[in-house]
C-alpha cells in the first residue's frame, strides 16, 4: 500500500512537470515513458487494495477508473509506437481521470 501511495504522489509531480516543458525534447520524453510505467504499476497495484465501497459484489465504483486507466495508457502506448498524434487525447484523458480520485 505505500508503494501504491508513493508512486501515484511521483506521477503527480511528473505530470506537473511535464505539463511545464517542452514537448519533443529528451526530457520530455524520458519523463512520459517514466510517467506511463508508474501510472501502470498504480493502476495495477491498485487491484489489490481492498475497498469498503463493494456495489457489484467485490467490485466498486473506483474499478471503473482501474480500467478506464488501463485501457488509455494502453491506447496512448500503442498509437506512440504507431506515431499516431491523437495519443495526447488519450494520455490527457488517463492523467485527468486519475487525478479525480
Amino acid at each position: 500500500m505505500p508503494s501504491h501511495a508513493l508512486t501515484a504522489l511521483a506521477t503527480v509531480l511528473i505530470g506537473v512537470v511535464q505539463l511545464m516543458t517542452a514537448k519533443g525534447i529528451r526530457q520530455h520524453k524520458v519523463l512520459g515513458y517514466i510517467w506511463v510505467g508508474l501510472m501502470m504499476y498504480v493502476s495495477i497495484s491498485s487491484f489489490f487494495i481492498s475497498s469498503d465501497i463493494q456495489l457489484w459484489g467485490a467490485y466498486s465504483p473506483i474499478h471503473l477508473l482501474r480500467l478506464w486507466t488501463l485501457l488509455t495508457l494502453c491506447a496512448g502506448f500503442i498509437s506512440r509506437a504507431l506515431e499516431i498524434s491523437k495519443r495526447i487525447n488519450s494520455i490527457c484523458n488517463c492523467s485527468v481521470a486519475s487525478r479525480l480520485f
